[in-house]
């Protein structure tokens, strides 16, 4: 590759000749152009042998997209002329992961630069056995984070039955709970020295006992011997954070907005008690944690959408809602986060110039005659940029409609709009409900636990003592 300088970044060009040749991990935050610095790594005329790239199913044509620009802006910095004889071939695979194999085979032979894209999904298909019978010059593995999983069956495939000269991986929240989760994207980068995924295990994950009902079980709870950890990924791993290399990025502001429930505080205080009551009763199980999120969900059912739970007030968020996107310099796009699908669907049909967009939508851009956006979390979390409207307005203000307890989740939620391109800063509107009487609500819970990535368990604990405190 000769000079893609002037269309990457610095940052960008470190990412590339970290890719370049091998198999490595890219796990740089959401916004920094992963995507493009794979196509780039890839794009090279001396090896014009096949490249597969593994996407989620709604990031297919967006990756496809990105490849044919890329190639251009690369031949571009290479002063070579496109024709017919190196134009790539981009293939994408249909929902059941068919493609034409005819088509395929026939650019590889004529050594076309010849790019294959399926998803995840079509990696337990039938059709899956194409893919295994070729050998791949690349093979980009994109949201790898659901290898994390090595029990899976395409965690396997891409682990043991894909060959190619190098694999790519590529996400930002490689792990969740511990560093084993690291194991089967590194087995793919070099099989010899992660061989053994116990051995890998005993060195670097941290388990403690913890108590299932009459069990006691070894559970992973955190990193060990971290630097040592560092030492061993560093030839493999490239993981960067937007405020190192590019600080220039305008900041991301957050907002607590406290929301009183006003006369769905006694339906609430009635809903919290009774939710205390049942844990008191039912005692710690093997099902403690999930009933006790089970009861924390239906309270937030509660202040996000009464109806979810049987009762036709207005939310009090969804009427500081109206009024804040009435607030807004006009034209400036708004984007609402929610847990609840059926929340989204309510808020689109009750505010104006609104849409939504929920798990099995299909999702082509930020339309221009929509001002108002709202979403479930992760339905728009993988490869799908959400800084820009189509006709250009630029996102700057987000809502997260109803608190989500987990921080990764959060964070790739933001940084959908806090991006390279971006030019504005993002503000960012947590609305948390409050009692009439100003006590806590379950969103307190959740900001505690947030502030403390406590997770699941952390989230109970918090809300059940906060209970406990309120009853004394």
């Amino acid at each position: 590759m000769a000079n893609p300088a002037t269309t990457l970044h610095p940052f960008q060009l470190e990412g590339v000749k970290h890719l370049k040749g091998r198999s490595a991990c890219l796990f740089d935050e959401p916004g920094l152009g992963k995507t493009v610095m794979s196509i780039y790594a890839n794009v090279d005329a001396s090896d014009t042998g096949p490249v597969l790239v593994i996407t989620p199913l709604r990031n297919k044509i967006f990756f496809a997209a990105s490849i044919l620009h890329w190639t251009e802006v690369y031949d571009l910095a290479e002063a070579r002329t496109q024709s017919p004889a190196n134009e790539p071939v981009v293939v994408v695979a249909e929902t059941a992961g068919r493609f034409d194999v005819q088509e395929f085979h026939d650019a590889v032979k004529l050594r076309r630069r010849t790019w294959l894209i399926t998803h995840w999904a079509a990696l337990h298909e039938q059709s899956a056995q194409e893919l295994a019978n070729v050998v791949w010059s690349s093979v980009i593995v994109d949201e790898a984070h659901r290898m994390r999983n090595r029990d899976t069956k395409q965690t396997a495939f891409v682990q043991y039955v894909l060959r190619a000269q190098h694999f790519h991986f590529l996400t930002a929240t490689p792990q969740d709970k511990h560093p084993g989760e690291l194991w089967p994207m590194l087995y793919r980068c070099d099989p010899v020295k992660f061989r053994s995924y116990w051995k890998f295990f005993g060195e670097f994950v941290e388990t403690k006992n913890m108590r299932f009902g009459s069990q006691s079980i070894a559970t992973p709870v955190g990193v060990k011997n971290p630097k040592a950890l560092a030492r061993v990924l560093k030839p493999l791993v490239l993981q960067r954070r937007k405020a190192d290399v590019a600080p220039q990025l305008p900041p991301v502001r957050t907002t607590t907005v406290d929301i009183n429930l006003n006369g769905l505080t006694d339906t609430y205080e009635k809903l919290e008690r009774q939710s205390y009551i049942e844990a008191q009763r039912e005692g710690a199980g093997p099902l403690y944690i999930s009933n006790q999120l089970a009861r924390i969900i239906r309270l937030q059912q509660l202040t996000s959408l009464p109806a979810l739970i049987g009762f036709q007030e207005v939310s009090p968020k969804r009427e500081w809602l109206q009024d804040f996107i009435e607030g807004v310099p006009l034209g400036c796009p708004v984007l609402v986060f929610t847990k609840y699908r059926e929340t989204a669907r309510h808020l689109a049909l009750n505010l104006p110039h609104a849409t939504s967009v929920v798990g099995g939508d299909t999702f082509n851009g930020w339309p221009k005659s929509v001002s108002t956006l709202c979403v479930t979390y992760g339905t728009l979390s993988e490869g799908v940029n959400l800084d820009r409207t189509t006709d250009g307005r630029v996102v700057s203000y987000v809502v997260f409609y109803d608190l989500q307890y987990s921080h990764i989740v959060n964070e790739q939620s933001i940084h959908r709009v806090h991006r390279i391109t971006t030019n504005l800063p993002v503000n960012v509107y947590q609305l948390c409900a409050v009692r009439a009487s100003g006590k806590h609500t379950v969103d307190h819970d959740i900001l505690d636990a947030l502030d403390h990535k406590a997770g699941d368990s952390g989230l109970v604990q918090s809300f059940l003592r906060r209970i406990q405190d309120e009853t004394r």
